[in-house]
């Protein structure tokens, strides 16, 4: 009886938080759409704190945006991307925003190195896990072609698709594998405000340069005192301090990254 009622008011309560969450969000696109981004900024933010969502994310940067908080707006825009690498509205607002900073650019690698990042990033482990489970489907159509049937060139259709099939279905799944293992130890954050990058973790020496909020690093190494071990986007890497930084991982500290 206890775990029924229980049972029964952890459901409520999940009805009520997707209400209220639901509400801010009515409320904000309307603010959105009267342009009063101030306060579609911090009802996104309300319905982000009840139910974290990419699209949510996506309307939240879009709202900093037009307040001209840009480092905070690419940190949204990462985050809906975090949690739905197939939103292209996300990725090309990020990129956009990005383009508007002097920061590093990425260093040169081999196109199709990089055309595989790319398409990489695009997709989720549960998209290339159905595109498996498709695979495999295919492997037990080709056993059936190949099993029983009787014309010769259908049984080496059959085979040949089994193979294929079999190889894809292999192939899908450490790329799943591999995508999810990336995405939950994404190491990378966001400069949130202008600050020095220096050699070493001392703040008495002479920065080597300084990076502009919004610039998207990935965490090396951390230390007691508060510093952090970047590497830039071209390659380079240097000190800052953990308090100019947020983690795209949401609810995750730079000190509690797995590094």
């Amino acid at each position: 009886m206890k775990r029924t009622t229980l049972y029964i008011l952890c459901l409520l309560l999940a009805m009520c938080t997707e209400g209220f969450a639901a509400a801010n969000l009515q409320q904000a696109d309307s603010a959105y759409k009267a342009r009063n981004y101030y306060q579609a900024v911090a009802l996104y933010e309300a319905a982000l704190k009840q139910q974290p969502t990419a699209d949510t994310y996506y309307n939240y940067g879009n709202a900093l945006w037009r307040v001209k908080d840009t480092a905070q707006a690419i940190l949204a825009y990462h985050r809906a991307l975090a949690l739905s690498p197939e939103h292209e509205d996300a990725r090309f607002n990020l990129q956009f925003c990005q383009q508007q900073l002097a920061q590093p650019t990425a260093a040169g690698e081999m196109f199709f190195i990089s055309l595989f990042r790319r398409w990489m990033q695009s997709h989720s482990a549960l998209h290339f896990a159905g595109w498996a489970c498709i695979c495999f489907a295919c492997f037990f159509v080709g056993l059936v072609l190949y099993r029983h049937t009787e014309r010769r060139w259908m049984a080496y259709a059959g085979k040949a698709v089994m193979i294929v099939a079999l190889l894809l279905t292999i192939t899908l799944n450490i790329l799943a594998v591999w995508n999810h293992y990336a995405t939950a130890n994404d190491r990378r954050a966001v400069v949130m405000q202008a600050t020095p990058l220096y050699k070493a973790p001392n703040a008495s020496e002479s920065p080597v340069r300084t990076l502009a909020a919004g610039t998207t690093v990935t965490i090396e190494e951390s230390q007691l005192g508060g510093w952090c071990q970047v590497s830039l986007p071209d390659g380079r890497a240097g000190w800052i301090t953990d308090k100019a930084l947020q983690t795209i991982r949401v609810g995750v500290a730079t000190q509690e990254l797995d590094l």
